[in-house]
């Protein structure tokens, strides 16, 4: 009863979210068809009156006269056969001619109803430009008169415009604009030609006229009045500078003009009005800052009026959106995002270049987060507000939060809140579901990787420096526990991410790739915490016992110190990286059973191995070395651990080997055959085996001070051995064992008579020639008296 219930609320959201989309799509349907309607002008120049079809005349019923005959049903003898061909194609064809007319005429009506006008009244303004400069240029007429003249011939067009609206308001709409153009530009001569106004004045009557434009605007639902009045009243403080450098009534100036445009834009969200005075405003503001800013004269200034200007621009957004309930587009976000950024920039790079005020750079980045939640906390209370516009909001608190940690603060404490986030916003976003913040969670889990990774490098000489400090090795350090929460959280993210229970944001295949990511991150990040652990530690006793301790940069350490710390420091290192593959198996093999992992884990088995055979048995023997080269007058005196870590060693090999083992037997391996696994285990047991007995014999051989140890005492070995791989072979079949065990023979022959006998006395050659013969007769025998059970068909 569980699962289904489960079954049925995962089938609910997903159905939620079509209707969701449905709605959406059909809205926005709605929208483009409105807008195609106004845009024909088919319902602004015609008369509601005339726009409805005449009524049918009102007639009284009639009665059928006597002298009417009755009705009948029409009998034709000649039933009508299918149309003729050529009857089609000119059906066809008189369908194309009525597209093609209609066609011609939509293209009639938009030249002779849109275009014409527009021309028409740009003629209008340059032919009164022209006019006016004849007469200027004449001197028929004084400089009072001149304006005098330009204001009544914008003020007669507007009272045209005006009086044409109730039946031609598209024509009407373009006569506005001409004679608002016509009155911007004649303010303009009247200040910068003739000083007929002051500054203050010619602005107010700007702003009276930007304030008709608005109004205008909104009357007649054009865009382009709107638009024409912006770049009037955007260009007027350029066009009426005399460079005296106020720029507090500039800054003013443009906020009112912004102000209109809010009043606009909260009943009409007419996109390019919010994106052309959105970017000439910060074009202005951004200008002025790069090339006339002065952080003394300028600083109060400039941060109060960028504020102001980011607020106008994110109230217009948000209040449309809390009037209309509309969904958040792609352009919206972009849009919000790009107000936010310019203002945090601008706002973060006033406050770094002013003395004293950095350390609230902190407090402002908290500042642009707490005023986004108040703006989510409002559009989560409106019940019209969609949730995609309240997520959104959510997610820039999240941005401006996990932004104002590394202004904050520094180090660990960075990546620790950093992959708090990321866990706490995958979390919800996947189980809510809120897809918004699954996809937010992704780039935090990036960044706090990238944090934790540079942690590590830039605090190692701090590192250092704490080690060369401390009286005692401090285990649980900074870089520690913030490596063990990381582990943590991608745990956290990792099982969410794996469960079925939730739909997540992203494709299968991409949830695939991430649980890998997860996987690998988190598995690499856990292995090196412990890792680093003993790295330091063995750096802190070198710190401890240094005779002459100099410490240089990146905790470089010159001087008298122990050379076995190093050696120490690497075998512990080898050591624990056997563990944690072996711990890794197991696991696997118990809870995971994972087929990727176990690919992983063998190569990572057999890696560690060969590291260990290979690098691990020669710092061992450099450690038997130190320890038999004992010298009384040596700073430092090797201990029993010298020759005890080896065990240690051998105790971990045997751990993994016995995980590779188990892996052999297992269904995780399948994809290869039993034969298979049996066979690539004893190869790899056989020669690690040899390669440790070897090593171990060498060491007794030295401790007990038996000479040549390396030709007498391992010849004979490895004959023995090989001996010992024959009989197994024949015992148990094996092949490959008996096949090593002749390979073996013929390395040691091969080292017999081109090293052993080069320095041997007589008496060690006769015993290894004596020994490798009977050996080898032996093995002669086995195989001729097994033949039967070596040779079976």
């Amino acid at each position: 009863m569980t699962e289904n219930q489960q079954q049925i609320e995962r089938l609910q959201t997903r159905l939620d979210r079509l209707v969701r989309t449905q709605i959406d799509f059909q809205r926005e349907v709605s929208q483009i068809r409105s807008e195609l309607e106004r845009l024909r002008g088919a319902k602004e120049e015609i008369p509601i009156t005339q726009r409805l079809p005449p009524p049918p005349p009102r007639t009284e019923p009639q009665r059928p006269s006597a002298y009417e005959p009755p009705f009948q049903p029409r009998t034709d003898p000649h039933p009508p056969a299918f149309e003729p061909a050529e009857n089609k194609q000119g059906s066809f064809s008189a369908k194309a001619d009525n597209i093609a007319g209609s066609a011609r005429g939509d293209f009639e009506k938009f030249i002779g109803e849109n275009l014409l006008s527009k021309i028409g009244i740009v003629i209008l303004i340059i032919g009164v430009a022209i006019g006016a400069k004849f007469a200027i240029d004449q001197g028929w007429i004084s400089p009072l008169v001149r304006i005098v003249f330009g204001y009544a011939c914008g003020l007669v067009l507007f009272g045209f415009a005006v009086k044409l609206r109730a039946k031609y308001e598209t024509f009407s709409s373009v006569l506005i604009s001409g004679s608002l153009s016509i009155l911007y530009f004649v303010t303009y001569f009247a200040y910068a030609l003739y000083q007929i106004f002051g500054q203050l004045t010619a602005f107010g009557l700007m702003f009276l006229i930007t304030a008709v434009t608005v109004a205008a605007a909104l009357k007649y639902s054009k865009q382009i009045i709107a638009h024409l009045g912006l770049v009037g009243a955007y260009a007027t403080p350029f066009l009426l500078s005399d460079n005296s450098g106020n720029y507090r009534v500039l800054f003013t100036y443009v906020a009112i003009i912004n102000v209109g445009i809010l009043a606009v834009c909260l009943t009409r969200y007419w996109k390019p009005l919010f994106y052309s005075s959105f970017i000439v405003t910060w074009l202005i503001f951004g200008g002025w800052f790069v090339d006339r800013y002065a952080d003394a004269t300028h600083f109060s200034l400039a941060l109060t009026f960028a504020t102001i200007y980011f607020l106008i621009f994110y109230f217009a957004f948000v209040g449309y959106k809390f009037r209309s309930g509309e969904n958040v587009a792609v352009e919206n976000v972009g849009l919000t995002l790009a107000n936010s950024s310019i203002y945090y920039a601008l706002g973060y790079a006033l406050l770094d270049g002013h003395a004293g005020w950095g350390g609230y750079l902190g407090l402002f980045t908290v500042a642009n987060a707490a005023i986004h939640m108040v703006f989510a906390i409002a559009a989560h209370r409106i019940k019209n507000v969609s949730t995609d516009f309240v997520y959104l909001l959510g997610a820039l608190v999240l941005t401006f939060v996990t932004i104002a940690i590394p202004v904050q603060f520094d180090g660990q404490a960075v990546t620790l809140v950093w992959t708090a986030e990321a866990l706490f916003l995958f979390v919800i976003g996947r189980t809510k579901p809120i897809e918004l913040y699954e996809h937010f969670s992704y780039p935090l889990m990036f960044v706090a990787s990238a944090s934790l990774l540079y942690d590590f490098g830039s605090g190692y000489a701090e590192r250092q420096k704490v080690l060369a400090e401390a009286a005692n090795f401090p285990f649980f350090s900074g870089f520690f526990i913030t490596s063990l929460f990381y582990v943590a959280a991608f745990a956290g993210i990792y099982f969410v991410n794996r469960s079925k229970d939730h739909f997540p944001a992203i494709s299968e295949d991409i949830r695939v790739i991430l649980r890998y990511a997860l996987a690998f991150a988190g598995g690499l990040v856990l292995y090196n915490a412990f890792r680093f652990q003993i790295h330091e530690y063995f750096d802190f006793l070198q710190y401890k016992t240094a005779l002459s301790l100099t410490i240089k940069e990146y905790g470089v350490v010159t001087g008298g110190v122990n050379a076995d710390l190093t050696t120490f420091n690497v075998l512990w290192q080898i050591n624990y990286t056997l563990l944690f593959v072996t711990i890794l198996a197991l696991s696997n093999l118990r809870w995971f059973r994972s087929v990727s992992l176990a690919i992983v884990n063998l190569f990572l088995n057999v890696l560690t191995i060969s590291v260990f055979v290979f690098v691990g048995l020669y710092l061992l023997g450099d450690l038997r070395g130190s320890y038999l080269r004992t010298d009384p007058t040596a700073p430092f005196q090797p201990g029993s651990m010298h020759l005890a870590i080896r065990y240690f060693s051998y105790a971990f090999v045997a751990g993994t080997f016995v995980s590779i083992y188990s892996y052999s037997r297992s269904a995780l391996t399948e994809f290869l055959s039993l034969d298979h696994r049996k066979l690539a285990f004893e190869m790899l047991l056989t020669a690690a085996l040899l390669l440790i007995c070897t090593s171990e014999l060498l060491t007794w051989m030295d401790i007990y001070g038996l000479k040549d140890s390396f030709k007498l005492g391992l010849s004979i070995f490895w004959g023995i051995y090989a001996l010992a791989l024959v009989g197994l072979g024949i015992y148990f079949g094996k092949r490959h064992l008996r096949i090593s065990a002749i390979v073996l023979f013929a390395i040691t022959l091969i080292k017999l008579f081109f090293y052993d006998i080069a320095e041997l006395d007589t008496v060690s050659k006769t015993a290894v020639f004596v020994s490798l013969g009977g050996l080898m007769l032996v093995v002669s025998f086995l195989y001729h008296k097994y033949k039967a059970l070596i040779f079976k068909a």
